[in-house]
């Protein structure tokens, strides 16, 4: 678990800069704007720390 906390403290800079670009994406469902560009922007966040992501379509709102 130290290792985590580790990792977490050094990188607290670069992942908090990454948490403030994706609230900076306007998304609002009841309006159906930004949505699938917040989808769009995790996608590229997850394949760059190494997780496979794609969108998925629904009926409503596509899902990471």
């Amino acid at each position: 678990m130290s290792a985590v906390i580790d990792y977490l403290r050094s990188h607290r800079e670069e992942s908090l800069g990454q948490f403030i670009e994706y609230l900076k994406i306007p998304s609002i469902s009841t309006l159906g704007t930004g949505v699938r560009e917040g989808a769009e922007h995790l996608v590229g966040l997850m394949e760059r720390a190494g997780v496979k992501a794609r969108i998925l379509p629904t009926k409503g709102f596509p899902v990471v």
